[in-house]
């Protein structure tokens, strides 16, 4: 298979070592995704995103998976388009690991913060929105 050059790979899948693209004609997905989703490690800490925004593939997940929003809602919400979600979520079942470990560090990281840097408001005062 002959490898193209490294510049024509997808910043994507260079991050994740994949240097060279296929041959044959199943790159329909493959080209949905790289239109879809980036990953630039000067942007959203090197996280996979969508394209032209700073909404990652995790955010997505979060709205869609944890708090039930349907593409529609997030859509409209954050000016993304339905292709753009898809792609996210689809790239998101691609790579299940890295997202749940993702979500899993940042998880760690807000308890370990919360430790660090305790409330000062009063223990069991409601809070007003």
């Amino acid at each position: 298979m002959p490898s193209k050059p490294a510049e024509a790979v997808p910043l994507y899948k260079r991050a994740l070592g994949i240097t060279t693209e296929p041959d044959d004609k199943r790159t329909i997905a493959t080209t949905a995704l790289d239109r879809h989703i980036e990953i630039d490690p000067e942007i959203a800490g090197g996280k996979p995103r969508i394209a032209g925004h700073r909404i990652t593939v995790q955010d997505v997940v979060i709205w869609h998976e944890r708090l039930g929003q349907s593409v529609d809602e997030i859509a409209a919400t954050h000016d993304l388009t339905h292709a753009g979600i898809h792609a996210a979520l689809a790239y998101s079942f691609d790579h299940l690991r890295a997202i749940d470990d993702s979500l899993h560090a940042s998880e760690a990281w807000v308890e370990t913060m919360k430790k660090a840097m305790p409330s000062k408001l009063p223990r069991g005062r409601e809070r007003r929105v």
